[in-house]
């Protein structure tokens, strides 16, 4: 008979890759997942098998509900439902899209407790009874309590104007802040030019938000950084209201998207500058804060404007450099957290202020990117330190039965550097170094949440959504299956598409002569009449395109590499068996060959190459868990749920489709 577990734990890492983590255990680099194995139960591979499409909100929401996506609904990062026009979708991440029972729905009807933490498809409440909400509006917890992005300058010796070059808008979805209503686009095709960064060639990328998206501005690198930047001259310090040594220099730093101006003064310690003081104004001699080279400072406490609402804030500053003559500073600093909380994205609301009374404010991680990798894993890992401490905080203070949490560090590392960790990149040294540092910060993450097993009335589970492969080094980017729209290239070059020019000579999908488009994660659809409201292809006319098209995919070589980049299609009787069918499904559905995946799409969850894999990781230790046993059974995203309900003697939810894993169970 299985023992009963009083509480149960799910500690999610969004993007966490069980075959690197199985290396940098074996090389001793990450103490508590190897903890978390001898203790406990996995498999042979440290992994389990994911749903389809590898994408965060289909893969949380079937870890949550122990359903399918074709089930619970979630088949993309958007959404398309048959009836709507082909180019209308809605964003996937919103738990109303949700057709399925949240087990902690079930729970909160059978009187049980539930913390759910920053977990993607959860927000909106869809419980308000027996459950606590932490955010689940983003991918970075608490996002609404942000003033300000991020800000990097580099000052430079001299006397010119300052440059001031604002970071452009994230209209993909990734960016976005859930509320009640279900956010939908409509997605335009954007004219382009080919473009590259030096290592990888991009053909037709289009503008963030629409048709094609895969870029901001045709260059993947400035994509992927989000960061408002600053080119300041470093000037002798003038007209202070305080008396400075001889060689004081300073250097105007905007905040607040401009609107606020903090001055930085440079002293001279010992013939060499090392360190910078923060002023609100030269006038005053009130020091905000300090930074040295090398160094975090600690919390600055200031004021700056949302909207016209003056708040209290604090941030924190980096010195990345400082030349012992001052003649060239790269100065970071990090977004501005409100102290008084808001409140929209929490519930009970006042949860929010709570965890900032009690936890203190936190560092928002950047978007820097690519260009500046190295911030990302910083202030990701000071983040993740937050995390753990909130998490612990709640569950050391608040009723609970049931935890449900989610930590989006490990995908952002994959997302800004993953193509580049592979041998043949001259970045793969410096990007694989940064990439185990990520990884050893979800360790240590993990670490402290651990004590939780020494009441012997725990059980824990160690789960992510999915994983990720790099792309072949110098291999473009296909021109097909884009989580975010609808990619037309391909399927234009191939008969399939037409576009034309509207009477403002911007370019739209002709769909009166459009027979079938690539739409999201590898759906292909077809134009079809009597379903699709612009349909021109006969019902009886339906099969035989189908057959065209797979024709076509499959013998498909990409012009740079002559090589195939489609590995397998399926129609919708094939793609039932990979759990995705309804109407919010395609009519064909097909994976990419590994050396041209797209992010973390479009492949099958088992799928590996190079050092990575796409599956997902499995661990589960504590109350009812065998110790230090692997187990050779598949273990699939759809089994946690059964599995959990099992151990607390708990009802399962409603279109639960998963297996028990008893072969874990004592």
């Amino acid at each position: 008979m299985t023992e009963k577990v009083k509480k149960v734990m799910v500690i999610g890492f969004d993007g966490a890759d069980p075959k690197f983590v199985n290396t940098l255990i074996e090389q001793g680099k990450m103490p508590n997942f190897q903890k978390m194995r001898d203790i406990g139960v996995t498999t042979e591979n440290v992994g389990m098998i994911g749903a389809l499409p590898t994408i965060t909100p289909p893969c949380w929401a079937t870890l949550a509900t122990g359903a399918w996506p074709g089930t619970h609904g979630i088949t993309c990062f958007w959404n398309h439902t048959a009836g709507r026009d082909l180019d209308d979708l809605d964003l996937g991440w919103n738990s109303k899209q949700i057709r399925a029972e949240f087990i902690w729905d079930v729970y909160a009807k059978a009187g049980k407790k539930s913390i759910v933490f920053n977990y993607p498809t959860a927000w909106p409440p869809t419980s308000k009874e027996n459950v606590i909400y932490v955010d689940g509006s983003n991918s970075e917890c608490m996002g609404q309590n942000i003033i300000d992005l991020d800000k990097l300058y580099f000052g430079k010796k001299g006397d010119f104007e300052l440059i001031s070059k604002y970071a452009g808008k994230n209209d993909t979805g990734a960016g976005c802040v859930m509320t009640e209503t279900v956010e939908s686009k409509k997605f335009d095709v954007t004219d382009t030019d080919t473009n590259t960064d030096g290592d990888e060639h991009f053909s037709g990328l289009f503008e963030v938000g629409h048709v094609n998206e895969g870029t901001a501005v045709g260059n993947e690198a400035e994509w992927m950084s989000i960061i408002n930047k600053f080119e300041t001259a470093i000037r002798p310090a003038e007209n202070w209201g305080m008396e400075l040594p001889d060689g004081a220099l300073e250097v105007t730093l905007p905040m607040n998207n401009g609107i606020l101006r903090r001055t930085g003064l440079l002293l001279p310690e010992n013939g060499q500058y090392r360190s910078l003081k923060l002023y609100a104004s030269k006038k005053e001699d009130k020091l905000l804060g300090e930074v040295r080279l090398g160094e975090w400072s600690g919390w600055i406490y200031d004021s700056m404007l949302e909207g016209d609402i003056k708040r209290e804030v604090a941030y924190k500053m980096r010195l990345y450099k400082l030349s012992p003559d001052a003649d060239e500073m790269e100065l970071y600093v990090s977004a501005a957290c409100r102290l008084k909380a808001n409140e929209k994205t929490t519930y009970p609301p006042a949860i929010a202020q709570e965890l900032l009374e009690h936890i203190g404010p936190f560092i928002q991680p950047s978007n820097a990117g690519r260009p500046y990798p190295y911030i990302g894993q910083e202030t990701w890992a000071l983040n993740m330190d937050w995390h753990a401490d909130a998490i612990n905080y709640l569950l050391d203070n608040k009723e609970w039965d049931l935890f449900y949490c989610h930590m989006h560090s490990i995908d952002c590392a994959n997302h800004n550097m993953l193509s580049d960790i592979c041998p043949e990149s001259p970045r793969y040294e410096n990007f694989h170094e940064l990439l185990v540092k990520y990884y050893q910060n979800i360790d240590a993450t993990l670490g402290k949440m651990l004590y939780h097993l020494d009441d012997g009335e725990t059980a824990i589970f160690v789960v992510s959504d999915h994983a990720g492969l790099p792309r072949k080094y110098g291999y473009p980017k296909p021109l097909i299956a884009d989580s975010w729209g609808i990619v037309v290239d391909i399927m234009q070059s191939l008969g399939y598409v037409k576009t034309m020019k509207d009477e403002k000579g911007k370019t739209q999908i002709d769909w009166a002569h459009t027979t079938a488009v690539s739409q999201r994660s590898g759906y292909i659809y077809v134009n079809l009449k009597g379903r699709d409201p612009q349909g021109c292809v006969e019902p009886e006319d339906y099969d035989a395109l189908l057959d065209k098209i797979i024709d076509d995919l499959y013998a498909y070589r990409d012009p740079q590499t002559n090589e195939r980049i489609v590995d397998c299609i399926v129609k919708r009787d094939g793609m039932e068996a990979l759990g995705l069918y309804g109407d919010r499904v395609g009519d064909l559905y097909f994976i990419l060959h590994p050396h041209c995946t797209q992010d973390h799409a479009a492949s099958f969850s088992s799928t590996e190459s190079y050092e990575f894999s796409m599956k997902c990781l499995f661990f589960a230790a504590g109350k009812g868990i065998k110790e230090n046993f692997v187990m050779a059974r598949r273990v699939h995203q759809v089994d946690i749920v059964p599995t959990i309900c099992s151990l607390q003697g708990a009802p399962v939810p409603d279109k639960c489709e998963g297996g028990i894993i008893y072969q874990a169970l004592k």
